[in-house]
């Protein structure tokens, strides 16, 4: 018979062998557990990052097509599959060795998840890439540009103009009225001081015609004449329009995209690049695309306060320019205005609710009264605002140079202006950033 020592012996390693093997066993569940939660969030670390670069696949497809390597007429098959290995390849890079694990089990489910999602994203990358690319065809091969703006002799813009979008527009179209805004009746055409351009067309408006009362101006009566005579003009460029497309080599497919504006307010030609390439569905629903530009004064070194210029450039088909009118499309809403006793009166200048605005954010640039001193008093006597042109009479030469040069107002509206220190070289279109000395000071004549 064992004594009780031994029985206690054995009891005491049978106790200290099953404490072992459970705390073995618990180490080894912690061990998977912990695994497991890892896996857990490495997995969903991953598809946060995937969702991401899936939502984010339009930015993917305008990559893709400034690679090197991208082929927009490759046959259908050769091109989706080539796109297929582009994004893969992107999706990898942006992820990293994420699969990089010490278990090779967690290394082989990660790998599934990463191949899993990334099919997720390809599909849909390709897809978008596919559209973007139909997008470019459509836009190279089936697109015409019409920039119409209205002209009071500010060459220098001008100038500015056809540089930077000379290369996009199709046909440009400048409208001047023979009389000002104000009725009086101009002594010279300023248009026709500008030198030939075979791409520019310069329509007049005469004082009669712009003092026939048109539909699409009745509203602009209850803000004053001068205002229904610069509707009348802008709405003259439609005319201007229909005769240049006329003698246009045109296909079914064909887009006749619109620029209406002043002469003074430049498209970003990027912005512009971006909506005609990417927007054309759009374009084609009846969208107008305005274009918030940055709004100097005078010289580069000072800027209005309630900068981005919200009535800036608008892009919109010709069949919308059709529908609803140029004053229409550029003064949508609700204008704000003051009577003749000095009351705010709302009066409404879209003719129809027909139509949706897309803001293009830092879409170009407004600048006012880049000119000499003698050629804003006269831009300023043909304005719709007559109490502007009131309100600068009373200063002369010296006061209103002093007031451009240091970035005060000459108008007596109130606007706010500020001074800066330097040039914002870095948002300033290329010509102007090339040449900073011609631009921050105002011409002298």
């Amino acid at each position: 018979m064992p004594n009780a020592k031994y029985l206690l012996n054995i009891l005491l390693i049978a106790t200290l062998s099953a404490l072992m093997y459970f705390w073995l066993y618990h180490q080894v569940i912690d061990h998977r557990t912990a695994d497991l939660l890892l896996l857990k969030e490495t997995v969903a670390e991953l598809a946060s990052r995937l969702d991401a670069l899936d939502s984010n696949s339009t930015a993917l497809a305008v990559e893709r097509q400034a690679d090197p390597t991208f082929r927009r007429h490759s046959p259908a098959s050769t091109y989706d599959s080539a796109n297929a290995t582009w994004v893969r390849t992107f999706v990898e890079e942006r992820l990293g060795n994420f699969w990089v694990r010490k278990r090779p089990e967690i290394q082989a489910v990660v790998r599934r998840s990463i191949e899993e999602m990334t099919d997720k994203v390809v599909n849909t990358a390709v897809e978008k890439i596919r559209s973007a690319g139909d997008e470019e065809i459509m836009f190279r091969h089936h697109t015409r540009v019409i920039d119409a703006f209205l002209y009071n002799g500010e060459q220098r813009m001008w100038q500015l103009r056809r540089q930077l979008l000379g290369h996009l527009v199709d046909h440009f179209i400048l409208v001047e009225g023979e009389c000002t805004f104000q009725g009086a009746r101009k002594k010279q055409l300023y248009s026709e001081k500008l030198p030939h351009d075979d791409k520019l067309t310069r329509h007049t408006v005469s004082c009669e015609e712009a003092s026939r009362p048109h539909p699409h101006e009745v509203n602009r009566l209850e803000m004053g004449e001068a205002w229904r005579n610069e509707a009348v003009v802008r709405n003259a460029a439609l005319l201007a329009i229909d005769s240049v497309v006329n003698n246009m080599t045109l296909g079914e497919e064909d887009l006749i995209a619109v620029i209406l504006s002043d002469v003074d307010e430049v498209p970003d030609p990027v912005k512009l690049t971006n909506v005609l390439r990417l927007e054309q569905k759009r374009l084609r629903r009846g969208e107008v695309f305005a274009f918030e530009a940055d709004f100097y004064y005078y010289t580069v070194l000072c800027k209005h306060e309630n900068s981005p210029w919200m009535l800036g450039p608008r892009l919109a088909s010709l069949e919308t320019v059709r529908r609803v009118s140029p004053d229409g499309i550029r003064l949508d809403g609700v204008f704000e205005n003051q009577n003749a006793s000095g009351e705010q009166s709302s009066v409404l200048l879209r003719p129809c609710e027909c139509f949706k605005i897309q803001s293009v954010l830092r879409g170009g640039w407004h600048f006012s009264y880049f000119m000499s001193v003698a050629d804003i008093r006269r831009k300023l006597a043909s304005f719709s605002h007559a109490e502007y042109s009131t309100a600068a009479s009373g200063l002369s030469d010296e006061d209103l140079t002093r007031r451009i040069q240091s970035c005060d107002s000459i108008l007596g509206n109130g606007d706010k202006l500020k001074k800066l220190e330097s040039p914002e070289v870095n948002s300033l279109p290329k010509p102007i950033a090339e040449r900073l000395d011609d631009w921050t000071s105002p011409p002298t004549s």
